[in-house]
């Protein structure tokens, strides 16, 4: 463990501006500061196409970490992830920039070679582009390096669709150096959903056949309204999201006892 903590390392968050970087990734950086679990030669290079000093920068991802974290925020860890954080803008369709994009990343660590993470907190429609970019730009090449792909859901829009940039991304990183992130396949809820249905009172009795005859549920979240038009940037898509994830739940709470 002190032999990693001294290797220099690199997260790449191309989205370095967007929801899911302020609300979950950098939280979660300052929280592995807070924990000690920080590398020391660790850098967070936050990748976006707005137009922001690097002051301006700081200044979001304070405000960020101020309403997300669970942690409050002290200045030496402040000062600790500050100092890991640069910010880099470019156009993510220009596939010529990440050929300086490139140049730029080895400058930050001329004693040596870092790991990097490549993260993809950007809409889906982005992927394939940004790993062709990694390619041109020869990024996902080791170079005495392990180089990592993380891509967030979702992961195509049908079987068809995921196949194709499944074969992208095999075109440019090797199967183990590729983590696919779906929210809730590690949730307790999900891996004992038969327990939390009819062992919990509250699901139990109100979704128990014969107590309730009428039901109706109804999706008032506008965060999750707003996120997932984000992500997918068609409106289409968005219903189709809540018409198959949320009747999903619902259709899970009518569900009736299995035979013994």
């Amino acid at each position: 463990m002190e032999r990693q903590n001294r290797m220099p390392g690199m997260l790449v968050i191309f989205g370095g501006t967007g929801d899911l970087t302020h609300r979950k990734l950098m939280p979660a950086l300052y929280n592995l500061c807070m924990d000690g679990l920080l590398p020391e030669r660790f850098t967070v290079v936050a990748v976006g196409r707005r137009d922001k000093t690097y002051e301006q920068y700081l200044g979001e991802v304070y405000k960020s970490l101020e309403q997300y974290s669970r942690n409050r925020i002290t200045s030496a860890c402040w000062e600790r992830l500050k100092s890991a954080v640069r910010y880099y803008r470019m156009d993510l369709e220009d596939l010529s920039g990440y050929k300086r994009l490139a140049d730029w990343l080895n400058e930050l660590h001329p004693e040596g070679a870092a790991d990097r993470i490549y993260y993809l907190a950007v809409a889906p429609e982005h992927f394939e582009t940004i790993v062709a970019g990694l390619k041109a730009g020869h990024m996902a090449e080791s170079g005495g390096r392990h180089s990592k792909l993380v891509i967030e859901k979702p992961f195509g829009r049908d079987l068809i669709t995921a196949q194709k940039l499944n074969s992208r991304l095999l075109e440019v990183f090797p199967e183990e150096n590729i983590y696919r992130i779906d929210h809730y396949l590690g949730k307790e809820m999900i891996q004992n959903i038969m327990v939390l249905r009819f062992c919990n009172l509250v699901f139990n009795r109100c979704g128990a056949a014969g107590i309730s005859t009428t039901s109706r549920y109804r999706c008032a979240n506008s965060r999750a309204w707003a996120r997932g038009a984000d992500i997918t940037s068609s409106r289409a898509r968005c219903a189709t999201w809540c018409r198959t994830m949320r009747f999903r739940c619902f259709r899970w709470w009518r569900w009736s006892r299995p035979p013994a």
